[in-house]
C-alpha cells in the first residue's frame, strides 16, 4: 500500500509538471492575438523578419530577473523576493497607412522564496489604424488583460486576481493648411475579479475627451479640451459611489518638432458624487510639459510634467474593515525625466517624481490624512544586434504621510535581455 501511494504520488507530481508545460507551450505558440501599446513597449520589434505574403510577423520572448526588497508593500513586515519573468508573444503586422495589429502575451512570473505568490498572466490585443490624405485618421483597439493587482502603490494593498478590457476609439482630422486639428477619444474600460471577496470592486469608466487646436503660427497654437469622466460600480448595493467628471482646460502649446514641445493649460474641474458623503465640487486644474532636445551625450530629451486634479482610486487603504471600495484625493504631481541615445544602440535614461495627495479635501472620512510620495529611478538599454535587447533598471518609491502607519519604502531592480524577429 505504501508503495503504491507513493507511485501515485509520483504520478501526480509527474502530470503538474507535464501539464505546465503543455499550458505554457500552448500559450506560447498559439499566439494569435496582440500586444497592446505598453505590450509592444516591453518587447523589442524589429522590422520584419519573417513574412507571409504581407503580413509582418514578430514573433518574441524575454526573460527577466528582478530584485524586489517589499514585495507586499507592507509596512511592517518587509519581504523581499527575486521574481524570475518569463515573456513571449507574437504581433502581426499588415500594412502602413492603413494598418491592423492582432497578437498575444504571456507573462509568467515566479518568486523564489514566495512561491505561492507566482502567477501567470494573459496579455491578448488588436488594433486598426487608418490614415487618409484629407487628413482625417480613424483608430481603433481593443485591449484583454487577466492577471493579478500588483502591490505598486500605498493604496493597493490586495493582490486578487481580474480581467481587464479596454476598447478605445479615436478620430482626427488636420487641415491642409495645417491650421486647425481636432481630435475626438472615446475609452470604455470594465474590470471585473474572479473572486466573490473581490466583486465589490467590479466596475465599468466611461471616457471621452475632444481637443481643438487652432495655430495661429507655425509653432504657437490655442487649445482647448474637454474631458469626461463617468466611473460606475456594477455592485448595487455600493452604488452610491457611482461619479461623474467633467474638465474643461484652454491654453496654448509652442513646438519646434527638431528642438522643444511646451503646453501650458488651466481650467475647471466638476466633480458629482452620488455618495452623501462626499461633496460635489468645483476645483481649479492646470497641467503643463516641457519636453526639450538637445545634443548633450548624443541626442538627449529633457521631459518635464505637472498637473493638479482630483483623482478617484478603488482602494482606500482600510478596505476590510471599513468596506468602502473607494476614496478621492487631490493630487498635485510632478515629473522629470532626462533620456539620452548615446548612440543608436544605447539609451540611458534618469526620472523623478514627487506627488502630493490631499485626501481630506472631499472624503470626510480622511479629513487628516495627506501623503508626500517621492519616486526615482534609472535604466540602461543596450541593442548589441537588431534583434537582442538587454536592459537594467533600478527604482525607488518612498511615500511620507501624516498617518504613520503609511511610511514606508520600496525598491526595485531587474535586468532584462529580449529577442524578437
Amino acid at each position: 500500500m505504501h508503495i503504491i501511494i507513493k507511485k501515485i504520488k509520483h504520478n501526480i507530481y509527474i502530470f503538474k509538471i507535464v501539464k505546465f508545460i503543455i499550458i505554457y507551450f500552448f500559450n506560447f505558440n498559439i499566439l494569435i492575438f496582440s500586444y497592446g501599446e505598453s505590450m509592444i513597449e516591453r518587447l523589442p520589434k524589429a522590422e520584419g523578419n519573417l513574412k507571409l505574403g504581407p503580413i509582418q510577423l514578430h514573433p518574441a520572448i524575454s526573460i527577466t530577473e528582478k530584485w524586489n526588497d517589499n514585495i507586499y508593500f507592507d509596512i511592517k513586515d518587509k519581504k523581499e523576493d527575486y521574481i524570475s519573468t518569463i515573456t513571449g508573444g507574437m504581433l502581426l503586422s499588415l500594412g502602413q497607412e492603413f494598418s491592423f495589429n492582432i497578437g498575444y502575451l504571456v507573462d509568467y512570473h515566479f518568486y523564489s522564496k514566495n512561491k505561492k505568490e507566482s502567477f501567470l498572466s494573459h496579455n491578448s490585443f488588436v488594433e486598426m489604424d487608418m490614415n487618409y490624405p484629407s487628413g482625417f485618421k480613424v483608430y481603433g483597439s481593443n485591449k484583454n488583460i487577466v492577471t493579478y493587482d500588483p502591490r505598486d502603490a500605498p493604496d493597493n494593498p490586495l493582490r486578487a486576481k481580474r480581467m481587464t478590457n479596454t476598447a478605445k476609439g479615436q478620430i482626427g482630422y488636420k487641415s491642409t493648411s495645417d491650421k486647425t486639428k481636432i481630435g475626438l477619444y472615446y475609452t470604455n474600460e470594465n474590470l471585473d475579479y474572479f473572486s466573490k471577496h473581490n466583486n465589490i470592486f467590479d466596475r465599468q469608466k466611461h471616457i471621452g475627451n475632444s481637443l481643438i487646436s487652432y495655430y495661429f503660427s507655425p509653432k504657437t497654437a490655442l487649445e482647448i479640451e474637454y474631458q469626461f469622466l463617468w466611473e460606475e460600480y456594477k455592485n448595487r448595493d455600493i452604488s452610491n459611489i457611482d461619479s461623474k467628471n467633467h474638465t474643461g482646460y484652454g491654453g496654448f502649446s509652442w513646438s519646434d518638432e527638431n528642438i522643444y514641445k511646451i503646453l501650458l493649460k488651466y481650467g475647471k474641474q466638476w466633480i458629482k458624487y452620488d455618495n452623501e458623503d462626499l461633496t460635489d465640487e468645483m476645483i481649479d486644474v492646470f497641467k503643463t510639459s516641457i519636453d526639450y532636445k538637445f545634443g548633450l551625450f548624443g541626442k538627449t530629451d529633457l521631459m518635464f510634467s505637472g498637473n493638479h486634479s482630483v483623482v478617484n482610486t478603488p482602494y482606500n487603504g482600510n478596505i476590510i474593515l471599513e468596506l468602502s471600495p473607494a476614496s478621492y484625493y487631490l493630487s498635485t504631481n510632478l515629473k522629470v525625466k532626462l533620456l539620452s541615445n548615446f548612440t543608436s544602440k544605447v539609451r540611458f535614461y534618469v526620472h523623478y517624481n514627487y506627488e502630493m495627495r490631499d485626501y481630506g479635501v472631499l472624503d470626510k472620512n480622511f479629513s487628516a490624512r495627506s501623503d508626500k510620495i517621492q519616486r526615482m529611478g534609472a535604466g540602461l538599454s543596450v541593442k548589441p544586434i537588431g534583434i537582442i535587447l538587454l536592459s537594467i533598471q533600478y527604482d525607488s518609491t518612498k511615500n511620507k504621510s501624516n498617518d504613520k502607519d503609511r511610511n514606508l519604502v520600496n525598491n526595485t531592480a531587474f535586468f532584462n535581455i529580449s529577442v524578437a524577429l
